[in-house]
Formats: C-alpha cells, sequence, structure tokens
C-alpha cells in the first residue's frame, strides 16, 4: 500500500474486538471456516513470520488503520432476520445510521449509534479501534 493510505476495516464476526492485533496468533489456533496464512505466505509478505496486523502495517508505511468491530474479542456477532431479511446485527445498523445521517456524524458518535441500537437485543458491543487524530473524523465510506 503507498505510504500515507488510511486502512479502515470492518470486521462483522465473532471475536473481532482486536481483529488487527490478534493475527499472529492464528497460526496457533485452528479456524473452523478460514485457515490462517501459512508461515510461507507470510514470509513473503514482510521477510518474516508475522507479529501482528500492526506492526506490518506500519512497516509497510500504512500510519493510520482503523478497525470496526462488531463485537469485543470474547464476544459471539449476530447474524439475524431483521426487516425481512438476514444480516449481520452490526453491518445492518451500522449501514442504518450510516444513511439516516447521511455521513454526517463522527465515529465515535456513529459508535454510540449503532450501540443504542444493538442494546437489548444483542449480546454484542462494537468496537472502534483508531489513533486519536482519526477519530473525530467522519467515515469515509459512502453506504446506499
Amino acid at each position: 500500500m503507498p505510504p500515507g493510505v488510511l486502512l479502515e476495516v470492518y470486521l462483522d464476526t465473532c471475536h473481532s474486538g482486536e481483529g488487527l492485533r490478534s493475527i499472529d496468533m492464528l497460526l496457533d489456533r485452528r479456524p473452523r471456516f478460514i485457515p490462517p496464512p501459512t508461515a510461507k505466505a507470510c514470509r513473503a509478505l514482510q521477510g518474516r513470520a508475522p507479529r501482528g496486523v500492526n506492526r506490518l502495517l506500519n512497516r509497510s508505511g500504512v500510519v493510520h488503520h482503523i478497525l470496526w468491530a462488531a463485537c469485543r474479542s470474547n464476544q459471539t456477532s449476530a447474524d439475524a432476520k431483521i426487516d425481512g431479511g438476514w444480516h449481520g446485527a452490526f453491518t445492518y445498523y451500522f449501514c442504518k445510521e450510516m444513511r439516516d445521517h447521511r455521513n454526517g456524524l463522527s465515529r465515535p458518535d456513529l459508535l454510540g449509534e449503532v450501540r443504542k441500537d444493538l442494546a437489548g437485543h444483542y449480546a454484542q458491543v462494537p468496537q472502534l479501534e483508531c489513533q486519536a487524530t482519526v477519530r473525530a473524523a467522519r467515515v469515509a465510506a459512502e453506504v446506499r
């Protein structure tokens, strides 16, 4: 990635709360759905074994990164029938709030709205991980 790129990651998965910090732990676990990258693939990426995505991002010139996680690292993320269709609950309410507020909320305000939507219905607490310099800015994505 070119220097100065802002990487914004959205994870609507169970145990996603530390999604950018714990990739190096995947090699010690056996995930149910997507296998972790092989050691060979990780070495090809950086020339050495993985030590966490934060370090990889910093070495590749990405100064700012943002993680939107559907839940804490010790929680599950709900899939639910909402408005007649099946959705990840976090994704559904994230997109709803983006549309309702026409991308006018700061990241912490958007997180607060999504947390309110989920509270009382789902046992998950969405997380936002980013540096203070980008926390107050509006989310760049356009949701239709």
